[in-house]
This record gives structure tokens, sequence and C-alpha cells, in this order.
């Protein structure tokens, strides 16, 4: 006596059920890759400044020894300072294109100072310092000359 009892069989999962797993997937790193392409936007728009594309050189002599040359502006991420010293009396800013304000002192108080020096694109700019003070013993006073 042999009966044939056949287990009951389940029936294989709809599409619907299949697909679901691989959907909730394919979300996943669609969610995780526009997320990721934000971070780097916003990093790279926010929080890396301009890339240097313009030159700034202050040239000095050793009479100005010891100044100090500080430059500010809204491309900048801090204010950049360099020192005129015996083995360098110039001294070089690379800038992004934009506005910024010069400040050149010493010891004895302050040399040099514009607010709204604009500079271009690939621009050289030289602020030859023995210049500004032989144009101000000729004037005789301490103003603010451009």
């Amino acid at each position: 006596m042999h009966t044939d009892t056949q287990a009951p069989q389940s029936s294989p999962p709809s599409t619907a059920q299949r697909n679901l797993p691989v959907n909730l997937c394919i979300a996943a790193v669609a969610v995780s890759f526009v997320l990721l392409v934000g971070i780097i936007w916003y990093h790279s728009y926010y929080r890396v400044g301009s890339a240097p594309s313009a030159l700034l050189v202050v040239e000095g002599s050793q009479e100005f020894q010891g100044a100090v040359i500080t430059v500010d502006g809204p491309a900048l991420q801090e204010p950049s300072e360099q020192r005129i010293t015996s083995n360098s009396v110039v001294c070089r800013f690379p800038l992004p294109a934009g506005q910024y304000s010069i400040r050149i002192s010493n010891a004895a108080g302050l040399v040099y100072q514009v607010n709204r020096f604009q500079i271009s694109d690939y621009q050289y700019a030289l602020i030859p310092l023995a210049k500004l003070a032989g144009a101000r013993s000729e004037h005789g006073d301490r103003s603010n000359l451009p």
C-alpha cells in the first residue's frame, strides 16, 4: 500500500515581493549618492576659498626692516601677514580676485594703509615702499597716499 501524499507546496513569491528588497537597495544607493554630492558641493563652495589667481607684491628696503604687512578681505578666511626682514625685503601675497585692505606698520606706527584695494584675475600689483616713503617726505605728511 503505497499512498501518494504530496507535501503542500508553497506558492512562489509574487514579482512585487521579490522586487521589494531590490527596490529598497536602489533607493538607498540613490539617497546616499545625492547626500554625498551635496556634501562635496557644500565643502567646495562654502569651505574652500577661491584659488589664488593674482599676485600682490610689497617691495621694501632695509629701511623698512621689521615692518608688518597685513592683507585682509572677504575672499580670505583669515588675514594674511608677512614681515620684511633682512633676508627678505619682498613680500608676496597670492590672492583670489577681489577687494582687500592693506595695512603696513612698523614699530613707529602706521606706514601705509588702503582700505579698498581692487585686484583682478591674473593681475600683478606692486607696492614699492621706497617710493611711498619718498612721496611722503616730499608732501611732509603721513596721510594715506595711493
